[in-house]
């Protein structure tokens, strides 16, 4: 019998991203919503090891992104943006 080995994090992330649904805005809710955890993750490190000017730069990026998230998930929930 196989031992089940844990798939590593970014490569969930991956086959998450690679999957093709047939609702294309909720698909692209879904993985704008994928975007905003990892640009947390991002953050975090950039935080550590990049500039300031980089970190904000990537923290504008993720703000938009995560307007995008939610004016596609009101769309699809049928909700008001």
């Amino acid at each position: 019998m196989s031992k089940h080995v844990p798939q590593n994090p970014a490569n969930k992330l991956v086959n998450c991203l690679v999957r093709r649904e047939s609702d294309p805005l909720g698909q692209s809710s879904f993985r704008a919503g994928l975007c905003t955890s990892l640009y947390e993750v991002i953050l975090e490190q950039a935080s550590q090891h990049c500039s300031e000017e980089l970190h904000d730069l990537l923290s504008l990026a993720c703000d938009i992104n995560h307007e995008v998230y939610h004016a596609l998930y009101a769309v699809v929930n049928g909700e008001d943006a």
